[in-house]
């Protein structure tokens, strides 16, 4: 009497690799995704706590009681700011203020509703440079640690705002968008450091599906740059 060997056909194999061929391509691209979200998220929290100790370690090393007695402090001058405040930053590359040097992606980095922001690499006389993990940081000062950012026209944000600072925490990789790897901060004359889109900022809301670019009374969700004080509050990119 034959007996018969138990096993899959062909047919049953080809079928079975196929089911997992398809469960992994609707997966994976979202476990990669879920994990690039969660380094991002966690080097935005990183980066408030650096570039706080490093407005306070400037404000100490040089006495100043005040960010308006020092040339952080200073009509749009992006040179002598940037040249002073990056002695408090672990810079691998410093681009100084001149156009280009490849200091971030030179391509034209999108805002969070996808319209056009600029080529950041490009921008004229802001300060520019890439930190010790990769990540791309600029400076752009402001008018003599006076510059309003409050909607409400009082409070931490009121014409106190001596300078702006944005890092793309991916470097040179996409996306290159606000929002999702690149963020922004407030160097405050009393040497505080505010996330965009915290307090009552002009910059505030973070919505893909906003058409709303505009810093204005109702913020401006489109922009992304309010998106900063939402991965901090949150921890997360939730959007």
């Amino acid at each position: 009497m034959r007996e018969f060997i138990k096993g899959f056909t062909l047919a049953e194999v080809l079928i079975t690799l196929l089911i997992i061929g398809v469960i992994s391509s609707l997966v994976i691209p979202a476990l990669i995704s879920q994990t690039n979200n969660a380094e991002i998220a966690t080097k935005v929290i990183k980066y408030q706590s650096v570039l706080q100790q490093a407005v306070m370690n400037y404000k100490t090393q040089n006495t100043y009681s005040s960010l308006t007695d020092s040339p952080l402090s200073s009509d749009f001058d992006n040179v002598n700011g940037w040249n002073s405040f990056k002695t408090q930053l672990n810079l691998v590359k410093d681009c100084g203020t001149a156009i280009g040097f490849d200091c971030f992606a030179n391509v034209t980095y999108k805002r969070l509703n996808g319209t056009d922001e600029g080529n950041y690499n490009n921008y004229a006389i802001v300060g520019r440079g890439i930190l010790q993990d990769g990540s791309s940081i600029g400076y752009e000062a402001k008018s003599y640690c006076s510059t309003n950012r409050s909607i409400n026209n009082s409070g931490p944000l009121y014409n106190s705002n001596c300078a702006f600072v944005y890092i793309d925490v991916n470097g040179f990789k996409p996306p290159n968008k606000v929002g999702r790897d690149v963020f922004g901060w407030y160097i405050m004359r009393n040497g505080m450091v505010y996330s965009m889109g915290s307090l009552d900022d002009t910059y505030s809301g973070c919505d893909p599906s906003s058409s709303d670019i505009a810093a204005g009374t109702d913020g401006a969700p489109g922009s992304g740059l309010g998106c900063t004080a939402k991965v901090l509050q949150e921890g997360k990119i939730s959007y």
